[in-house]
């Protein structure tokens, strides 16, 4: 589930756009079921001397550190209950003297950076307990994300998200309280990476209120938003969905209105449609040739009783006993396409062997 290639990246990725030491911290933390080892602290190498003044400026422990012949300036940053172990930013050198200059020129007006003894970072990291706080910090997320671990596992199959965070607390992320509700929001691109915590129902409402859920979750941590959520306008929606149907579906389209997107399966005749009300309202149906009732349905309707709703999927209309299941869409049919496709080729499996010539009629 690891969505990047060097354990930098989400650090440099926020400092790349403008964000603080403390919200670089912050992108690093998001990650705390992939990252989190049974070791004291988390040591992270940066590519480039840049990178480290924002987060010198930021730290909880700074300073310089001398292990054999090298020397390290090091930004340290304090375990807490979303991430049970500290995180050292750092900087390495062969040098004494280059490592020293480079720390003046960190802080030319500002109080030096000294050296700092393991004795320091033994305290800081609260060595003697970390090994506890790793145990509990796994033994929660185990027992609180098995909800969310099935939410991504139905998104992994369904749709093109690829990765998951779980962002574990004691309860509500925000006061505490025990009677907390899974929130999860979802940041796309060529994939997604879908992020889960826990609210309860006063900050829940407050989570609804907000532009979005990201945005909220960025609150409680005090920090800017990575990612503003801006509406496409419906016409945009319709205009990608139009293409995505064209070029992934081999479809024709017949005609787009109300919001609604139907076409036509080239080669099947299969009709689709697609009613993109918005995101929380939709639909999506899938007829046979010639049919004027759907064989299959995605929609956004809050009137089954699914694991994960209020979106299902009627699987087969046309057998009355098959119960509608969590359907695992978003609503956007671009990120929604993996399900929509599979669903799509099991009709059209089905009526071409349903309707094959039989060896008399040749």
């Amino acid at each position: 589930m690891k969505p990047f290639k060097y354990i930098y990246d989400p650090a440099i990725l926020a400092i790349d756009m403008g964000l603080s030491g403390k919200e670089a911290d912050l992108s690093t933390k998001m990650y705390g079921s992939v990252l989190v080892k049974k070791q004291p602290f988390l040591g992270i190498p940066l590519p480039d001397i840049s990178y480290l003044k924002p987060l010198i400026e930021s730290a909880d422990l700074s300073g310089l550190y001398k292990n054999g012949d090298d020397f390290s300036i090091c930004a340290f940053y304090k375990h807490d209950e979303y991430f049970p172990i500290a995180r050292s930013y750092y900087i390495q050198f062969k040098s004494q003297a280059d490592c020293e200059i480079i720390a003046h020129h960190m802080r030319p007006q500002g109080p030096r950076l000294e050296y700092i003894c393991d004795l320091t970072i033994f305290s800081f990291t609260e060595h003697s307990s970390y090994e506890q706080r790793v145990d509990e910090f796994f033994e929660r997320i185990k027992d609180k994300s098995a909800g969310f671990k099935g939410l991504f596992d139905g998104r992994k199959e369904s749709t093109t998200t690829e990765s998951a965070m779980y962002l574990s607390s004691n309860g509500c992320m925000v006061c505490g309280e025990d009677k907390e509700q899974l929130f999860s929001t979802t940041v796309t691109g060529d994939k997604g990476v879908l992020f889960g915590f826990d609210l309860c129902s006063t900050h829940a409402e407050e989570c609804k209120l907000s532009n979005s859920n990201l945005e909220y979750l960025s609150s409680v941590f005090g920090v800017a938003a990575p990612f503003v959520k801006k509406d496409l306008p419906r016409k945009e929606v319709l205009n990608m969905v139009s293409d995505m149907l064209v070029n992934d579906f081999e479809c024709r389209i017949d005609k787009i209105e109300n919001n609604t997107i139907t076409a036509y399966r080239n080669k099947t005749g299969f009709k689709l449609v697609f009613r993109l009300t918005s995101e929380l309202n939709y639909g999506y149906m899938i007829y046979q040739p010639g049919r004027k009732k759907d064989v299959a349905r995605f929609d956004s309707a809050n009137h089954h009783d699914v694991d994960y709703g209020p979106d299902h999927l009627h699987r087969n209309l046309k057998n009355k006993k098959l119960k509608p299941e969590s359907s695992f869409t978003t609503g956007f049919p671009v990120i929604d396409k993996v399900t929509l496709k599979k669903v799509l080729d099991e009709q059209e499996s089905g009526y071409a062997k349903a309707n094959k010539p039989s060896q008399s009629d040749s």
